[in-house]
């Protein structure tokens, strides 16, 4: 995955007229992390609904949304292992706290532990909340396998018996991820010390973050070099979702909103 951009030499020559001395160097650094976010925003996306084609992210919808499908060049049917548990009622249904426990419980006997992470979007945490009616008590502090996770005062989470519920704009619709993050990882393919080292001259290792703390997703920025008078540059990652135990981990389908 790639972010592209260019600046011209008239941008350039422009920025330098700055009465900040720090103005080219504030044009570079705007338009890599403009690049950057729009990278990162593009990856969240495909943590949900890529395919794998063509060398492209196999999101959740593939890895444990689906149990009949081939993950990881293996059939689902020919080892309980690889399956995940997926509550799918066949049609758009209300949604209550008994059939998240179900759920829970489903994916706890298969394994043997149950997912501490799920993630929907907006409008499935809201009927999750509202389930609670005046009892729910929104979490401010989790924890995953990354440790303690403490979220913004612009995120919150809710609890159902020890898995925690936290929102995602790119998270399909009607949708819940049961996700246990001990089993569920991002991988990429790092950089090599020869463009390690040309990186000193010409690029940059990017950092992010997933807004409860850095993550690391291999981002890195380099100069491509020059079309006329113009500098080309890039941000480009590597990199694959893992679910290692997929039968750790489930989604429960067609939840009603509305």
């Amino acid at each position: 995955y790639r972010s592209n951009f260019k600046i011209t030499g008239r941008a350039r020559r422009t920025a330098n007229t700055s009465r900040t001395p720090l103005g080219v160097q504030n044009l570079v650094g705007r338009n890599l992390m403009d690049a950057n976010q729009a990278l990162v925003s593009l990856i969240n996306t495909q943590l949900y609904a890529g395919t794998g084609a063509s060398s492209t992210i196999v999101g959740l919808d593939d890895a444990i949304a689906d149990d009949s499908n081939t993950y990881a060049g293996i059939v689902r049917g020919s080892s309980a292992f690889w399956r995940p548990t997926v509550s799918d009622p066949g049609s758009p249904t209300t949604l209550t706290l008994a059939q998240i426990r179900s759920d829970l419980a489903a994916i706890y006997d298969d394994c043997g532990e149950v997912p501490d992470l799920g993630v929907c979007n907006s409008a499935v945490f809201n009927t999750i909340a509202n389930l609670f009616e005046n009892n729910r008590r929104y979490i401010q502090t989790i924890q995953t396998a990354r440790g303690t996770v403490t979220l913004d005062a612009g995120y919150q989470a809710l609890e159902v018996d020890g898995c925690m519920f936290i929102r995602d704009k790119d998270a399909t619709a009607n949708q819940i991820y049961y996700i246990n993050t001990r089993y569920v990882e991002i991988e990429y393919l790092p950089l090599d010390g020869a463009l390690m080292s040309q990186l000193m001259d010409m690029g940059m290792v990017m950092g992010s973050n997933d807004g409860y703390g850095d993550i690391p997703l291999g981002i890195w920025c380099e100069k491509l070099g020059k079309s006329g008078d113009t500098d080309i540059y890039h941000c480009l990652t590597e990199l694959q979702l893992k679910v290692i135990r997929p039968n750790s981990c489930g989604a429960r389908l067609n939840v009603a909103t509305t």
